[in-house]
């Protein structure tokens, strides 16, 4: 695949996206919460408006016009985002900062 979207009209954590991007790959994307979490626009995909089909199709328009080397840049960093703000160990460990605060704080 070369991109997977997802035009969500309410959405936390997408784990679909999560998985999309720890695949290299790049997202299209409604700009609501959570999906905001895991795309940035220009860097990793691109995002859309809610409930706007221009906005949609005007997304798809700018990922097909790429080329190769843009969308595979797009799908690596796609891969970094998400080892850096995603990985198993960061969110344990804010987890638990957490719950040392609250429990102990």
């Amino acid at each position: 695949i070369d991109a997977v979207i997802l035009p969500s009209y309410r959405q936390g954590v997408s784990h679909s996206l999560l998985e999309t991007c720890s695949m290299g790959r790049p997202i299209i994307s409604t700009k609501i919460s959570g999906n905001k979490d895991l795309l940035i626009d220009n860097y990793n995909g691109f995002s859309c408006k809610p409930r706007s089909v221009s906005s949609l199709i005007l997304a798809f328009k700018k990922f097909i016009e790429l080329s190769y080397k843009e969308k595979k840049t797009l799908g690596i960093n796609a891969r970094m985002l998400v080892k850096t703000k995603f990985d198993e160990k960061i969110v344990i460990d804010k987890y638990n900062y957490f719950f040392e605060k609250v429990c102990n704080g």
